[in-house]
């Protein structure tokens, strides 16, 4: 996808392209959040090259990008780690508003495959 998507904008060579997964962050925070927790509990890890990276490797070479990402990220997510990532955007939507930038991301891909949405009520009848 992060290939297809970086050819079809018709980027400069070196221009830098970044992926971005969300990761699943409950079972990280002490106490674990349950599972039937209904809301954001999310980090995430990106990988970042250049276009003609992207577009001129294989599919091996973006696939290692993203697993490293990951593991970069599982390294060093805490349950101290997540409370002051917590913090930190709290005071920058203060100072920034609610608005979230993407911070550059062109691609985000999202799964709720896991996602037990059938077990939901919303009472709206």
């Amino acid at each position: 996808m992060w290939k297809s998507i970086t050819k079809a904008r018709g980027l400069d060579a070196d221009v830098q392209t970044k992926a971005c997964v969300s990761e699943d962050e409950r079972k990280r925070l002490n106490p674990p959040l349950p599972k039937q927790f209904f809301g954001n509990a999310v980090y995430d890890s990106s990988a970042q090259t250049s276009a003609s990276e992207i577009i001129n490797s294989p599919l091996e070479f973006t696939a290692d990008l993203i697993h490293k990402s990951i593991a970069k990220v599982d390294d060093k997510v805490d349950d101290n780690f997540i409370r002051s990532a917590i913090d930190f955007f709290e005071l920058r939507k203060k100072r920034l508003g609610p608005e979230r930038d993407n911070d550059g991301i062109d691609v985000m891909p999202v799964s709720w495959m896991n996602f037990p949405i059938q077990n939901f009520h919303f009472w709206n009848g």
